[in-house]
């Protein structure tokens, strides 16, 4: 399981109840999928990957608010290392998202609901905002 994952959603999501504008990971290909996914969906406002002084690389995350509200403040996390739940391509379209993303982990990758609907794919469903 993404344990790391977990952690690095729940420290933006802890980040946006405290109202933080910019959050800073260190470098992880894990982070920057996460990363990705969350820009692409219009989760969050920013990201780069910035070199440190020491040769290390960190994440910097900008947060998004809407009315002085974190975006990330609803995020669900799904699967948990000890419960996982998956949906094939059939379920994915039965589930009626109201306003929610759902990003599952597939094979590509990270995915919004959309996406495995459009590449007739399923996966395990990671989290919801």
């Amino acid at each position: 399981m993404h344990s790391n994952g977990v952690k690095f959603l729940l420290a933006l999501k802890n980040a946006s109840v405290l109202k933080k504008e910019i959050v800073f990971f260190y470098y992880n290909n894990l982070f920057l999928k996460l990363a990705k996914v969350l820009y692409r969906t219009g989760l969050i406002q920013n990201f780069c990957i910035e070199k440190k002084h020491n040769k290390n690389f960190q994440i910097v995350v900008s947060l998004k608010y809407s009315f002085n509200i974190g975006i990330l403040n609803s995020l669900k996390i799904i699967s948990k290392p000890s419960i996982s739940l998956f949906l094939d391509y059939e379920k994915i379209c039965r589930v009626s998202e109201k306003n929610r993303i759902l990003i599952l982990s597939t094979n590509e990758g990270f995915l919004t609901s959309d996406e495995c609907k459009k590449r007739k794919i399923g996966g395990k469903v990671f989290f919801y905002v």
